[in-house]
């Protein structure tokens, strides 16, 4: 069973990855369907396509009132075949339990970064399933919380088709615009260097990767001391007065941790942290990442290879947020103290509604995912989500990938992974709502 997954998982990123084969190319020769398709037929399905790309930016940028012109590298296309579900066969004239759908790959560049957006312009549905300005199908090689995703698309696609004929080929069920939270977070930090500098060197001479699930700690809790840091100056910034003490995972020492001691106000306006930048910030920041690392109990891993990543485990996740940031909240406002909510649970038990108001208040969720077949963890955040009522069509998604492939992917109940752990991270702002936003 485990080498049918592994086989279905391969096969079907190798056809995700082959739709780039001729981004260089020009548009007219990557855009090319079956022979069976008329020139006529692939430039209409070419013009739905980037109109329902540049709908989707103009709904994920509100306040911007023209949109900045994308070059558009490439266009792919692709023929899923569906199989409905026999009472949706019902609702529709023909007999057939079987349909089709054009899924489309466009490949563009703005403001001199790559991205992509995967998105089916079929007038049933009209819908993005992912959406980056920073990023490539290939990250799937190294990002396996993307890669899961995208395998998703097809199950998403199913879904969206057999809701058109439950509701009795309605589009405007299907294609309804909704409500869009953008996202909030801007910290896009990364598991590899510089960030990894102090990890011990369990790699041969390269210090252990810092993992995906101390990047989101440490995002999370950079998010939430800018916020107090801005509202309240350096007083904002204090948690506690006391010291945590951990062993570290590479050897038997002891190593202590004062949550004050780190430079907030030097690493908060640093979104982005790359070799290149200060000696200081890059220092700092090393220094935090590995004191969160020790303290989530990290296992060491070199790579992001089968079962050979940096992990640890959300059930340790109170010993980092308490002290950082849940000690000040607790004493500031002891009546609404909840820093931590942690679900576990298949994500399709979870309360829909409950998600979107937690992004609506700004504050962010982190998901743990794992392969159905194996051990295999990825970490990201959810900080941004557009619904309709209680339906998810797309959340923001953070990967901890240095902002790498970060952007707006849909949203599914069975991705062929089991993401069984949720953590809702609470925090109290100055006028009693959590992260200060509304609901609409």
């Amino acid at each position: 069973m485990k080498n049918e997954h592994l086989k279905f998982h391969y096969v079907f990123m190798f056809s995700l990855l082959s739709l780039f084969s001729c981004e260089n190319s020009l548009l007219s020769e990557c855009a090319k369907l079956s022979e069976d398709h008329s020139s006529d037929l692939v430039s209409q399905g070419q013009e739905k396509a980037v109109a329902v790309l540049n709908q989707f930016r103009s709904e994920v940028n509100p306040e911007t009132r023209s949109l900045p012109d994308i070059n558009i590298k490439s266009i792919k296309s692709e023929t899923y075949q569906i199989e409905l579900p026999q009472q949706d066969v019902r609702a529709k004239s023909s007999i057939s339990n079987s349909d089709t759908i054009d899924i489309y790959t466009i490949v563009f560049e703005k403001d001199g970064k790559t991205g992509f957006s995967i998105l089916s312009p079929d007038e049933r549905v009209g819908r993005m399933y992912a959406y980056t300005e920073d990023g490539s199908i290939s990250d799937t090689i190294s990002n396996k919380g993307l890669a899961l995703h995208l395998n998703g698309i097809k199950e998403i696609c199913e879904a969206d088709l057999a809701m058109y004929y439950t509701h009795g080929g309605n589009s405007t069920i299907t294609r309804a615009q909704g409500t869009m939270y953008p996202n909030f977070m801007n910290f896009e930090w990364a598991q590899t260097e510089p960030f990894n500098a102090l990890c011990p060197k369990v790699c041969g001479s390269k210090p252990a990767l810092a993992g995906r699930f101390t990047v989101a700690a440490a995002e999370i809790i950079m998010y939430y001391k800018k916020k107090y840091y801005d509202w309240f100056g350096e007083e904002g910034l204090s948690n506690s007065n006391s010291r945590i003490t951990m062993n570290v995972q590479s050897n038997s020492d002891a190593r202590s941790v004062d949550p004050n001691s780190y430079d907030y106000k030097l690493l908060k306006d640093y979104f982005r942290i790359t070799n290149s930048s200060p000696e200081a910030v890059k220092n700092e920041a090393a220094r935090l990442m590995y004191d969160i690392a020790v303290l989530l109990k990290s296992r060491w891993g070199c790579g992001v290879s089968y079962g050979d990543d940096t992990c640890a485990d959300f059930a340790d996740a109170e010993a980092v947020f308490g002290p950082f940031i849940g000690t000040y909240f607790k004493n500031t406002y002891p009546e609404r103290y909840e820093i931590l909510e942690l679900f576990e649970s298949n994500i399709s038990k979870i309360d829909k509604q409950k998600m979107i108001s937690h992004i609506a208040l700004k504050n962010p969720i982190m998901v743990q995912g794992l392969y159905s077949y194996g051990p295999i963890r990825s970490v990201w955040l959810y900080t941004g989500v557009k619904f309709r009522g209680t339906t998810i069509d797309e959340f923001y998604i953070n990967w901890g990938g240095g902002g790498s492939s970060n952007g707006w992917y849909a949203f599914n109940n069975n991705l062929g992974y089991v993401p069984y752990e949720v953590l809702f991270v609470n925090a109290v702002n100055p006028d009693a709502t959590p992260g200060g936003g509304t609901i609409q």
